[in-house]
Formats: C-alpha cells, sequence, structure tokens
C-alpha cells in the first residue's frame, strides 16, 4: 500500500534553512534524519505560516463585505 506524500507549503522550507543558516538540501537531509532540533524550528514555523495566513484570509474577508456594504449604499442612491 502507497502512502500518500503531503507536502508542506510552498517557502517553509526555505525559511528554516535561512533561521539555520544552511542549504534547503541540508534541511531535508536533517528531516529525513529526523533531527529534533530542525524538526520543532519547522513545527513553529508552520505554525507562524499558517497564523499569518489566516489572519491574511480574515482581512480579506473584512474587505470584501466592506465593498459589498459600499456597492449597496450606491445602489441605492441611484
Amino acid at each position: 500500500m502507497k502512502t500518500k506524500k503531503v507536502y508542506l507549503p510552498r517557502g517553509v522550507i526555505q525559511l528554516v534553512a535561512r533561521k539555520l543558516g544552511i542549504t534547503r538540501q541540508n534541511v531535508y537531509q536533517r528531516l529525513k534524519r529526523n533531527d529534533e532540533f530542525t524538526i520543532d524550528l519547522l513545527e513553529n514555523v508552520l505554525r507562524d505560516y499558517i497564523k499569518e495566513q489566516n489572519e491574511r484570509n480574515q482581512r480579506a474577508k473584512l474587505k470584501l463585505e466592506f465593498i459589498k456594504e459600499q456597492l449597496k449604499r450606491f445602489n441605492g442612491l441611484s
């Protein structure tokens, strides 16, 4: 039975590599060896990434609602 591959969001490995001061390839090698420090750092970076993405989505929803409200007001004037 094949295991389904799980892909990380784009740029997360690059962020971990920058924080560690190593190449992306070295990050993958460390993850393959189950290096705890690298895994913990990846976990923190992913948590921050997901939090930022949720905040961006929330701001986008608020902007969309604001635009819809403005359209309702202007459509009522004409």
